[in-house]
């Protein structure tokens, strides 16, 4: 990739960049999120998933917008941080996100106050690795079509 873009073979004013695979990224996150579950001996089977849904729906509502790209990005970079705090029982994000929840459910309790406590929020907030990929996931594009077809 390095050889490609010092090359420029579009000439200076064409910037390539490489597109991470949406599902790559997607599923090497529940992994992390299990690391740190092992390491405080706690299980996340459900909440991996559970993340991994919230992200997804992130990545579907910001790539069909009618917004120019880059501030497409941008959201989509705001929204991923707060699947996790979706998904542990703190709403109090979603709801300026536009889209993404209209509140606690009922009989929802927030573990937010609790991870904090035994030093896992830290970690899990830390860790985000999808974040990092938002201008890659951004374009929704899996290659496990062409994968398949090798």
């Amino acid at each position: 990739m390095r050889q490609i873009v010092a090359f420029q073979p579009y000439g200076p004013n064409f910037l390539i960049t490489k597109i991470e695979c949406k599902n790559h990224i997607l599923s090497n996150d529940p992994w992390r999120l299990r690391e740190i579950a092992t390491k405080s001996k706690n299980t996340t089977g459900s909440v991996s998933g559970s993340t991994c849904v919230a992200v997804t729906s992130a990545i579907r509502h910001r790539s069909a917008e009618d917004l120019p790209l880059q501030q497409r990005i941008d959201e989509l970079s705001k929204d991923i941080p707060n699947g996790p705090c979706h998904v542990f029982g703190d709403h109090g994000r979603c709801s300026g996100r536009g889209y993404f929840c209209k509140g606690p459910k009922e009989g929802e309790v927030c573990l937010d106050d609790i991870l904090k406590k035994v030093g896992m929020w830290d970690d899990i907030s830390a860790k985000n690795f999808v974040a990092h990929h938002s201008s890659s996931v951004i374009h929704n594009i899996s290659t496990s079509d062409l994968e398949r077809l090798n």
